[in-house]
């Protein structure tokens, strides 16, 4: 199973690995949590990994332009997390 940069982060978040604030943790506990009850009765959502990556991928085409030269654009970990988040859980008709 790929794991993808979002679920990596929460996983660092939750294990201690990186230092963060409770609500942080509790963002990302949710979020294990979520994965693991995805697609039930209680909680019909999904995540799809390709999505949450692809949001990603996009930022990561961009460019800084501050500088002498122009530098990519590389996502850190809680931005991963977020825009994951954002593109990633879908409802089980694909709506994000």
């Amino acid at each position: 199973m790929m794991k993808d940069r979002a679920t990596k982060y929460a996983h660092d978040i939750v294990s201690g690995k990186i230092f963060a604030g409770e609500e942080q943790k509790r963002a990302c506990q949710r979020h294990l949590n979520d994965l693991e009850r995805q697609n039930t009765e209680e909680f019909p959502f999904y995540w799809d990994v390709e999505e949450a990556e692809r949001l990603i991928e996009f930022a990561e085409t961009l460019q800084i332009a501050e500088g002498v030269s122009k530098k990519p654009l590389r996502a850190e970990g809680f931005q991963c997390f977020k825009f994951g988040s954002w593109n990633g859980w879908k409802t089980q008709d694909g709506f994000r």
